[in-house]
């Protein structure tokens, strides 16, 4: 379920990032606005859980760990994006074959991925090439290669570790987002169709695809394919509950970037003795609270800074069309 919201993620970072760049008027504009949304947050995880949770889990005095030159290369590493903030030696929050006891905080390589997808947009769209026959193509290969399990790791100079790993994770479901979006564009999404899909999406997940599959790959690689109409769709039908929920502020980031530290201190401290539902229950109440305070000390404040510069020319903005489309009359 973990992995399946994880591509949920990357369906909807697909849509809203091509829609930030199609409405930016600039492509600085648009950098800018993704810098103030990912970065301090992003930035604020990683130094708290290095400087505020890890030291307490080291075999090392809190002085030692302090001084130690790793650590603040693994935080210089963490803030511009490297692979290699997973880990800091000593530091363990419980012993585990998996090794994930000592993983920091495990969700930090989605939002490299987010930044080179990031890239690709703002690359397409420089290039008139940000359409819908162009990002379905990209997303029909992205799909074949995830099936093969084709990734390319690059190392450059030993220091600085680009995970495509991650990228041949996330470019499918990020990339038919896109499309999504240029095709809603124009066309309302069906309902008859999202079904369909959903029906599909679910099916192929209960049943051994591996020997109608290339590659013998299973049912979870297709899903970002099947479930990106139907996870759209939903969002074209809101409720009042999400409504209800943003009068704590946007809390879902904080969530995202603070959840996995709180687990693993959580963890840590319970022992392993819980159920799933239990340990969920256990941990949400100080994960909520940290993306409350993270939304109001360190998210909302820059944001306000998006229109700053740019306030008086655009007091009334209007649709930005995609590459190699017209503007409306009269924009």
């Amino acid at each position: 379920m973990g992995g399946l919201g994880v591509q949920v993620f990357f369906i909807l970072s697909g849509f809203l990032i091509t829609r930030s760049r199609v409405h930016s008027p600039t492509t600085g504009r648009f950098v800018w606005k993704r810098i103030l949304r990912i970065y301090p947050a992003y930035a604020a995880s990683i130094i708290v859980v290095a400087l505020a949770i890890a030291p307490f889990f080291s075999e090392k005095s809190i002085s030692a760990y302090c001084l130690d030159r790793s650590l603040w290369h693994g935080i210089f590493h963490g803030l511009i994006f490297s692979y290699k903030y997973y880990y800091v030696i000593g530091v363990e929050f419980y012993s585990d074959p998996s090794n994930l006891g000592s993983v920091l905080n495990g969700v930090l390589w989605t939002l490299q991925t987010e930044v080179l997808l990031y890239i690709g947009v703002a690359i397409l769209f420089a290039l008139e090439a940000l359409r819908a026959w162009v990002v379905l193509s990209i997303a029909i290969i992205a799909v074949f290669a995830r099936l093969a399990d084709a990734y390319i790791y690059i190392n450059i100079a030993d220091t600085i570790f680009l995970n495509f790993w991650g990228l041949s994770y996330g470019a499918p479901g990020f990339f038919a987002g896109a499309f999504l979006y240029l095709l809603f564009r124009k066309h309302e999404p069906s309902t008859d169709i999202a079904l369909v899909l959903a029906s599909l999406a679910i099916g192929l997940l209960l049943v051994d695809t591996s020997v109608l599959l290339p590659f013998s790959a299973d049912g979870t690689k297709l899903f970002p394919a099947l479930a990106d109409y139907s996870v759209i769709w939903l969002g074209f039908h809101p409720t009042p509950i999400p409504g209800q929920a943003m009068r704590f502020g946007d809390l879902s980031y904080g969530i995202y970037v603070f959840g996995w530290p709180v687990q693993q201190t959580t963890r840590a401290i319970l022992g392993d003795g819980l159920s799933g539902e239990m340990f969920f229950l256990a941990c949400m109440p100080a994960i909520v609270l940290a993306a409350m305070a993270s939304w109001r000390w360190i998210e909302e404040p820059p944001l306000r800074l998006k229109d700053l510069s740019h306030r008086r020319t655009y007091d009334h903005p209007q649709e930005i069309p995609a590459a190699g489309e017209q503007p409306n009359a009269g924009s």
